[in-house]
């Protein structure tokens, strides 16, 4: 069910947001009580903010090194990008079926 409360915590916890499912939750929970009518929104969005650029600066500066190599190598640019891509969809199904795949009883 996409609607339920769990795939919110499930995809945070996918996309390597928070380590565990608990900590998801709480997160969560969090965000959804201090959303009170008194609050102002812009420290909230300054901290999205700073949490969404940390990680979107660290994937600029791999493409930067990307340009780079692909000034001095021609056509390496094509297969880094491939190659990366190949092994982040790798690394989120890896993660995904050590979330949903139950472990196994010896």
């Amino acid at each position: 069910d996409p609607a339920h409360p769990d795939r919110a915590v499930e995809l945070l916890v996918l996309t390597q947001v928070h380590p565990d499912a608990d900590s998801a939750r709480t997160a969560l929970d969090a965000a959804r009580t201090a959303d009170g009518p008194g609050e102002r929104p812009w420290p909230r969005a300054a901290e999205a903010a700073w949490w969404l650029a940390a990680p979107l600066a660290a994937q600029a500066g791999g493409w930067l090194g990307l340009r780079l190599a692909s000034r001095l190598l021609p056509g390496a640019a094509l297969l880094a990008a491939a190659a990366g891509d190949a092994a982040a969809a790798e690394r989120l199904v890896a993660r995904a079926i050590s979330v949903y795949r139950p472990a196994r009883r010896r």
